[in-house]
Formats: structure tokens, sequence, C-alpha cells
């Protein structure tokens, strides 16, 4: 993703550190969660030139990462793909599951943990996200919503908003283009994402703007872990509805509510990030074999579906992650 945007590759993670620190003085410091060979490949797309303009990042990195945080100087989208990303707050502790689902990181110090794999970054301005806020009669302060609804990605809108992200990247990843490659463009598109986040942070602020089921229902816990139990093979939603103890019509409209998608497409994010991290780890598997194991029976489908999803073919990432072990090796 953001191919044409590379701004770093590292092999070693004194220099990734550096490289990370230098361009994003919120990382306090970053450790790696286990010893052996480091990689790390970094694109970077900015809006515009201004000091307030959003930027967005494609992020690879192996192993996993720990990373001291302080986001008060902007407010951070994450979008893990192949990556689980974990956050505390203090003694809170929340976590995105990878899959293409995104959340919001608090606005103050806190500590991440990302493993090993594939992750989007919206940076975008919290002055500029307060004065869009205002637009739709919010005056609830930033710190405040985020505090109580960080990594939470049931919040209304967010995840059309991760959609309008992953469209500008596929746009922008197709190569040159007359008008995506305009600065007056790229300044309209900041500012619609900017509106649009803001619009997901009114509505949550908001009494009556929050769904009914939350993401910690046991019953969404329950589901979530089947289909990651039963995701390489034919997952039944009879079979699932029953074993969480719902019809599957209310199991349906719980993943509509929580997730912005249906049953069917949070299981193919699923398995499509199931099979990015085994590309990704460069074995021997072809990638008939690697897409069978993740659940797909027809290659083709998959092929399509993987390039819709992450904006690469899956034979790239493989070329891409073993261009890396070679360089290690």
């Amino acid at each position: 993703m953001l191919n044409r945007f590379r701004l770093f590759s590292a092999e070693d993670i004194g220099d990734h550190r550096a490289l990370v620190r230098a361009r994003v003085p919120d990382c306090l410091s970053l450790e790696p969660i286990d010893d052996g060979p480091f990689r790390s490949d970094v694109a970077a797309f900015p809006f515009a030139g201004e000091p307030d303009s959003s930027w967005l990042a494609s992020v690879f990195h192996a192993p996993g990462l720990t990373v001291e945080f302080d986001s008060r100087a902007a407010v951070w989208l994450m979008v893990p793909f192949s990556a689980w990303i974990t956050v505390a707050l203090g003694r809170r502790m929340r976590e995105i599951r990878g899959g293409g689902v995104g959340g919001l990181l608090p606005v103050e110090e806190q500590r991440i943990r990302r493993t090993a794999g594939h992750h989007l970054m919206l940076r975008v301005d919290p002055s500029r996200l307060a004065n869009a806020m205002a637009a739709f009669e919010c005056d609830t302060a930033l710190a405040s919503i985020l505090d109580e609804h960080f990594c939470e990605p049931h919040l209304t809108g967010l995840q059309d908003l991760v959609d309008e992200v992953r469209h500008l990247i596929r746009s922008l990843d197709r190569g040159p283009d007359e008008i995506v490659d305009l600065a007056l463009f790229r300044a309209a598109y900041d500012q619609l994402l900017v509106l649009r986040l803001a619009n997901v942070l009114a509505v949550a602020a908001a009494p009556d703007g929050r769904p009914a089921i939350h993401r910690h229902d046991p019953a969404l816990r329950r589901a979530d872990e089947y289909i990651r139990a039963h995701a390489d093979d034919n997952v039944d939603l009879i079979r699932l509805a029953q074993h969480v103890g719902l019809s599957l019509r209310s199991l349906q409209v719980m993943f509509r509510r929580t997730f912005d998608c249906t049953l069917v497409q949070y299981i193919r994010r699923h398995r499509l990030a199931m099979a990015r991290r085994r590309l990704e780890a460069a074995s021997d598997a072809t990638i008939a074999e690697i897409a069978r194991s993740s659940g797909f029976a027809h290659l083709g489908r998959f092929t399509a579906a993987y390039r819709a999803e992450f904006g690469e073919l899956p034979r790239q990432t493989r070329q891409r992650s073993r261009r890396t072990l070679s360089t290690d090796g």
C-alpha cells in the first residue's frame, strides 16, 4: 500500500527507531517484543505541505513492537490488517484484532503493543478536528470523547471512514493521475477525511449516538472466537448463531451495528488477514495452498478479494517479504 510513497526500509531496530522518532516525535520509545532479525517497510503520504495537514502511513514490521506513545499533539486512526494492536491506558487495555477494522487512539500517553504485520496510520491535527466538530454543534473535548471510545470499532461511521481511506490508497496505488496528484485534490480529500472523522466523534459524544451493543458483549466475543477457530474451514452461520445463543438475524444485526459490515464480510476480512500473515511469513507453501488453508477454495476469487482489501496482489506481498528476508540473511 502507498507503494509510490515509500519512506524508508530498515533492517536494524536502532535505525528504525531513529527514523521513526525523527518523523513522529509522539513516539517516546520503541522496543522489539521478540529477539531475532528485524525488518520494516514504511510509506507515507502527506496530503499537503502545511504543518497542520493530515498524513497517512503504511507500516510493516517484524517482529512486533512495544511503543510508548504520547498522542496529545495529534489524533490517530489505526487500521491493522495482519497485525494486532493493543493499547494500554493506565489500567485499561483494549485491542484491535486486525482484519482492516479501524480504531482511534486516546489523546494522552499510552503504551501500544503491535504484533508483527501490516497496519495503516492516519494522523489528523486536533485543532482542525475540533473546528470541524463545531460544524456538527459538538463542543465536547476531544480528549474526553477519545478517553471513553478509544479502540472501539463500533463508533457510527468509523468503518465508513476507513473505507474512504482505503479507497484513496487504491487510487494512489494505481499510479500517477492528473487529478489524484493535484495539490487541490489532496487538500480537498484531507478536508473530507477531517469532516468525516469530526462527524464520527460528534455522534459518539451525543447521548443518543451510541449503539446499543457494546464491543465487549459476551455474545460478540463468543462469535469472534468461533470465527477465528473455524475460519480456515467452512464457517456454518447457523451453527455459529447456535454457539453464540442468538438467532442468525440477531447475530447479523449485532455485527452490522458493531463493525459496520455483514457477518460474511467480517469472516472474509479475517481470512484475508490470516492469508496476509502467512504470505508475509515467506513459507514454502504456494499461494494456492495459502488461499485454501485460509478458507478460500477459488484462487482467482481469493486474488481479487486480496487486491481489493490490501491494494496489492498476493504475489507482491510474498515478493516483498522474501526480499526483506533475503537482505536479513
